[in-house]
């Protein structure tokens, strides 16, 4: 299904798909019926193409809609309050028959905004209007939200937008090389397919750079130039450790620092592995080197620590698939 003029939906993403259509038509019998709609996944996966595309259907449709950034949104609550203007905001607010709040996890430690949100997502629901919202991870996963607020998000559907597949990966490609008159064969077009894994606009900077490095070395997209450039590329992006704990506390809604204490509390110990693991997978790095950034670990511990992460992978999906989004957002 396409969503937006950039946007491709395949198999990965049908369970998006399937709730863009219903959100789209909430009154056709075949569709079921929910609200709010969470939709969430990393940085970078399209979840604003996506947003852009169904406002854009809705606002062809004579809907009152609008779309704005959590941040901005508790900015506003903010203003309101200094002003003595909340009434106004309400109603402002509540007037809309679909509203969309992009990155409300920005909004993660700001309390009285939140408060003020609960009190308008039951407003919306009351009058019958439609309210989606974009985060990192689920409600009831997102770090700082007020369990209230967690609670009124969970009672709608939450979706993930996962990076492209191999499918949608192949017809992305295809035209950007047309759009930016890239030529591109069979063979290279598949050799890319084959060696990407990241999001839209991570594969329009790959074909682009690639581009720009044949073109500089006098030489065509072949696969076998193609293979070159991208191990040359992949081993100068390497990430650093610092880079990997930055990434993945974001994810695992944790601070830097709590993955190098002591502490043993669960979600920090499988973030902590999760990091470890990734460290050994995307970097030369020596257990005891890994272990040192690690708040001073032995090379035992981190070995332990990778092995457990592996089994864990193979036990748990939804825990294999939060790192290879990691490992694709860092390399």
């Amino acid at each position: 299904m396409r969503l937006a003029e950039e946007f491709l939906a395949g198999e990965e993403n049908a369970l998006a798909r399937a709730a863009a259509e219903s959100f789209l038509n909430p009154s056709q019998p075949d569709h079921f019926s929910y609200n709010p709609w969470v939709l969430y996944g990393p940085t970078g996966v399209g979840k604003s193409l996506l947003a852009q595309g169904l406002l854009h259907q809705l606002q062809a449709r004579d809907w009152s809609t609008l779309c704005i950034a959590g941040v901005d949104w508790a900015r506003e609550y903010a203003d309101a309050v200094e002003t003595k203007s909340v009434g106004e905001m309400r109603e402002k607010y509540q007037a809309y028959d679909y509203l969309l709040i992009e990155d409300l996890h920005e909004m993660a430690e700001k309390k009285p905004a939140q408060q003020e949100l609960v009190l308008l997502i039951d407003a919306l629901l009351d009058a019958g209007s439609r309210l989606w919202v974009t985060l990192l991870a689920p409600p009831t996963e997102t770090r700082g939200f007020l369990p209230a607020l967690a609670s009124r998000l969970a009672e709608g559907l939450a979706t993930p937008l996962r990076p492209p597949g191999p499918l949608v990966r192949k017809e992305l490609l295809q035209r950007l090389a047309t759009a930016s008159k890239i030529k591109l064969s069979g063979p290279a077009l598949a050799t890319l397919v084959e060696s990407t894994s990241g999001a839209p606009l991570e594969l329009k900077q790959t074909l682009l750079a690639a581009a720009a490095a044949a073109h500089a070395a006098g030489e065509t997209l072949s696969p076998a130039f193609l293979a070159q450039h991208l191990s040359a590329a992949r081993a100068a992006r390497r990430p650093s450790l610092r880079n990997i704990t930055a990434k993945v506390s974001g994810r695992f809604q944790l601070k830097s620092s709590e993955l190098k204490s002591a502490t043993r509390r669960q979600a920090v110990v499988r973030a902590r592995g999760v990091a470890m693991y990734i460290a050994r997978q995307l970097t030369d790095k020596t257990l005891e080197e890994v272990g040192k950034h690690y708040g001073g670990r032995d090379h035992t511990t981190v070995l332990h620590a990778c092995r457990r992460t592996e089994a864990l992978l193979h036990e748990d999906p939804e825990l294999q698939k939060l790192v290879e989004e990691i490992a694709i957002q860092l390399s």
